[in-house]
């Protein structure tokens, strides 16, 4: 996801949850798309035909009459959003914090399952993220209470938001710029070539830091983009051409 959006992590990292919006094809919903475009032109043609008319350039009554669509006017939208801003402001009621303890307590024992081994950091900035979530759901029912229902509806929300940043490298990756697998490959490059040096005393070459991480299962293009990283983070230096040493 940071390497689609244009954004730096330390940016990103503000945002309370994201979601990259991808356009696949489905055909219910790409016909529910079309539809709805068409029907907007069509009814904007009709509605600018009348207006003509009452200025003389055709009649009324040869136009099909314009099927009303049920919508909210956009000023009554914004000043309804603005009043709730404003205006409201919802208390978490007890049964809704202990929904919500018992949801982030989950989290943060599932982010530790495999080895002992941080999956999906979960810290406190989810938690007030999620209670931030569950406050608009109570503000924009113009509710003084966040309710249980509320703190499900965040948790639902969060949800759909994990398993999305979970396909594509993990809140890690938004908050660092670097998804746990990267990281994992930073150190797995680092310690082949210290290892190395202590052998030869003359650092890793190329050739032999490549051959190692084949064992792990990295590829020679993946070791490249490792070993560029490592540089110019500073934690290798090249004392020869394709020769690296740990600083």
């Amino acid at each position: 996801m940071v390497d689609q959006i244009n954004i730096p992590p330390v940016l990103l990292s503000r945002f309370d949850i994201i979601f990259a919006i991808r356009d696949l094809p489905n055909p219910d919903l790409d016909r529910r798309k079309a539809v709805h475009i068409l029907n907007h032109h069509q009814w904007g043609e009709k509605k600018r035909k009348i207006e003509m008319t009452t200025k003389g350039r055709g009649k009324v009554e040869d136009l099909e009459e314009i099927e009303e669509k049920e919508f909210i006017p956009p000023e009554l939208l914004r000043k309804y959003v603005s009043y709730a801003r404003q205006n409201i402001f919802p208390v978490l009621t007890e049964e809704a914090k202990d929904k919500i303890i018992d949801y982030f307590l989950t989290l943060r024992s599932r982010s530790h399952e495999e080895g002992g081994m941080k999956i999906i950091p979960i810290t406190t900035r989810q938690l007030e993220a999620i209670i931030r979530l569950a406050e608009a759901s109570a503000r924009i029912r113009l509710s003084e209470e966040v309710t249980v229902e509320d703190a499900d509806r965040a948790i639902k929300v969060f949800n759909r938001y994990l398993d999305s940043i979970t396909e594509g490298g993990g809140i890690d990756a938004i908050y660092t710029g670097r998804s746990l697998a990267k990281r994992e490959r930073l150190q797995v490059i680092l310690k082949i070539i210290s290892e190395l040096d202590s052998i030869t005393g003359e650092g890793a070459s190329i050739e032999a830091i490549t051959d190692r991480a084949k064992e792990e299962g990295l590829t020679r293009d993946e070791v490249g983009d490792v070993i560029k990283q490592l540089l110019t983070s500073g934690y290798i230096y090249e004392p020869r051409h394709n020769v690296f040493k740990t600083l």
